[in-house]
């Protein structure tokens, strides 16, 4: 590759990787707003079932330590599966950015590569001028 060339390549690579971690921050926040719903939902149904089965018994004891521990399973369940989300993102994002350290180190040493080639065919270049040079004279 050429400078040009590789520093469009990584420029590329840049842009995709702000692109990738601000679609799964949109995605994070859409996943997060879902699932706030689904708790929502499903505590407010709780409360519904739980009203009308209160209205049923007459406030039997008990019903209010079984809605409290419905929460605190949903809110358990809820940190797991953040703690769950935040390890798989940041387990895309440590490979995401390993690739892009490989792929940094390939294009190095692909330079490296051309940029000796080219001292090298300067060298014959100058060698061949100075033969051409002295057979002239």
């Amino acid at each position: 590759f050429s400078v040009e060339q590789s520093e469009a390549v990584l420029d590329a690579l840049r842009s995709t990787m702000k692109e990738a971690l601000v679609s799964q921050d949109a995605l994070h926040v859409q996943l997060k707003s879902e699932l706030t719903d689904r708790v929502f939902n499903s505590t407010l149904k709780f409360g519904i079932i739980t009203d009308m089965f209160l209205e049923r018994i007459m406030l039997m004891p008990g019903v209010d330590i079984a809605q409290r521990h419905m929460r605190d399973l949903l809110e358990r369940d809820f940190n797991n599966l953040k703690q769950d989300i935040r390890m798989i993102e940041k387990n895309d994002f440590d490979k995401v950015r390993n690739e892009i350290v490989d792929m940094e180190k390939r294009f190095l040493m692909q330079k490296q590569i051309t940029d000796r080639m080219v001292h090298k065919l300067h060298l014959a270049n100058e060698t061949m001028e100075t033969m051409i040079m002295k057979f002239c004279t």
